[in-house]
């Protein structure tokens, strides 16, 4: 019996030397792959408008965010990342998270957490047992994230996909406003187009496009197009184009203007966050007739950017 208590009491002193000597600070760093852009990366962590549209957790009403169970308070953004800090199990973890580029359409997600351990042995011991669980959790953490930036419908907020461009024959027609055009504005200009393919015994064979532009946002001039199965021929009116029949980007859209310019602006950022090169201009393509569907957000639209690459 004296021999069994000698052993527990050796054991609890070995135990308690070994948790004295634990250190009371430690750094864990993980690091993943995301085949994303780093322009598109700190686009997105940087500002924190658009953490809701990758952060895995929750956005909590104080402005702070959550994993788990965890409140993580965000001290400092990045123009790659951020620094904040949480609580579990009475340890303080601070965090750091940045982004790195590896090639031009590669980058890399670090993840950084400190861990602060109490100098109480008992609570010491405690803590580390509990250690293994936050560090299973911020893995999770970041392998969520970069599920995210794997994906060009989470990074952008739209799919986008490259295509044949179908039609080369167009005829067009430009209208200038003082005013952002109204959906019968435009309208007008698509039947005006519609009746001369039909006097010129042609045939209209897609869905009408459309581009708007503006350098003041004052002063706007809308432009018209209508594939036709043959070319037609210009007028001091309507004037024909020809696209060549090469690539193109398209991402389609449901919804209103607001949410047609919000794909418009992805869809530019994906253009300049991988280096393509344009011979034309965007243009959207009026899928759903407007004065049909009387519902915006039930409009379907898809943005069509054509390039070289």
């Amino acid at each position: 019996m004296k021999k069994i208590v000698l052993w527990v009491i050796v054991l609890l002193v070995i135990s308690f030397c070994v948790v004295k000597l634990l250190p009371t600070t430690k750094t864990v760093s993980e690091t993943v792959d995301v085949d994303c852009p780093i322009d598109a990366l700190n686009r997105n962590i940087s500002n924190p408008t658009n953490w809701n549209k990758w952060w895995p957790g929750k956005k909590l009403s104080n402005g702070n965010f959550s994993f788990h169970d965890k409140e993580i308070v965000i001290k400092t953004f990045l123009l790659n990342g951020f620094a904040g800090e949480t609580q579990s199990g009475g340890k303080q973890i601070k965090i750091d998270l940045q982004a790195l580029t590896i090639s031009s359409y590669t980058s890399q997600i670090n993840l950084t957490t400190q861990y602060e351990f109490s100098s109480n042995i008992v609570t010491k011991l405690a803590q580390y047992i509990s250690l293994l669980k936050d560090k299973s959790e911020f893995t999770e953490f970041l392998h969520q994230v970069q599920t995210v930036f794997s994906s060009l419908e989470k990074t952008y907020g739209f799919t986008i996909e490259r295509q044949k461009v179908p039609n080369s024959s167009y005829i067009s027609v430009k209208t200038s406003f003082n005013h952002f055009p109204t959906t019968e504005e435009i309208y007008f200009q698509i039947h005006e187009l519609e009746k001369y393919i039909e006097l010129q015994n042609c045939k209209a064979i897609n869905a009408p496009i459309l581009n708007i532009h503006t350098d003041n946002d004052k002063e706007y001039e809308a432009m018209v197009a209508i594939a036709t199965d043959r070319d037609l021929p210009s007028n001091n009116k309507y004037f024909l184009k020809n696209m060549m029949l090469g690539n193109i980007m398209v991402a389609e859209v449901k919804g209103d203007r607001k949410r047609v310019d919000e794909c418009i602006q992805a869809m530019k950022y994906y253009i300049s966050d991988y280096k393509k090169s344009s011979p034309a201009i965007y243009f959207e393509r009026l899928i759903t007739n407007r004065l049909d569907e009387k519902d915006s957000t039930q409009w379907v639209t898809t943005i069509n950017y054509p390039i070289f690459n």
